[in-house]
């Protein structure tokens, strides 16, 4: 699964992508087909494609596949954005982390950790020039998550 978060500009919409490259990577334990995610994400956390403005993360953690996913997205502009996040799956919860790339060394923007039952969570996270780190991380099992990003007016 390659997880691709491009920030928003004028000449492209957003991308996101979750394809398994071989094997099943803990496809079939996921509540919905993989070919929906991006769908699921659009209605879920509002990243619809063409939507220049907001910006989004979607796919999925499994044991088969991976536990943890950190994203680099270094094209988001600074400033004030409303993130939301919602998981489901066989997890019951995805640890999400928030940091600036350009500062290794400090805290979080924003973190929390959702109960991956469908329901959307956000929080409002000022990202600073350099760009925004997305973490999430699950324990074991299976899930799907969907992040979006936009800004906050």
């Amino acid at each position: 699964m390659a997880a691709a978060l491009t920030a928003p500009d004028a000449s492209a919409a957003p991308t996101t992508s979750a394809s398994p490259t071989d094997g099943d990577l803990g496809a079939s334990r996921l509540p919905m087909p993989v070919d929906v995610i991006r769908d699921w994400e659009a209605d879920t956390v509002g990243t619809a494609p063409g939507d220049s403005s907001a910006c989004g993360l979607s796919g999925w953690l499994s044991e088969e596949w991976s536990l943890n996913l950190i994203s680099d997205s270094s094209m988001i502009q600074a400033g004030t954005y409303r993130a939301t996040f919602a998981c489901v799956g066989e997890t019951p919860t995805l640890d999400v982390t928030l940091t600036a790339i350009a500062d290794e060394q400090g805290g979080p923007l924003g973190s929390q950790t959702l109960t991956c039952d469908s329901r959307v969570s956000g929080i409002e996270v000022t990202v600073p020039d350099g760009g925004l780190r997305t973490q999430l991380t699950i324990d074991a099992g299976s899930v799907v998550y969907a992040a979006g990003f936009a800004p906050d007016p």
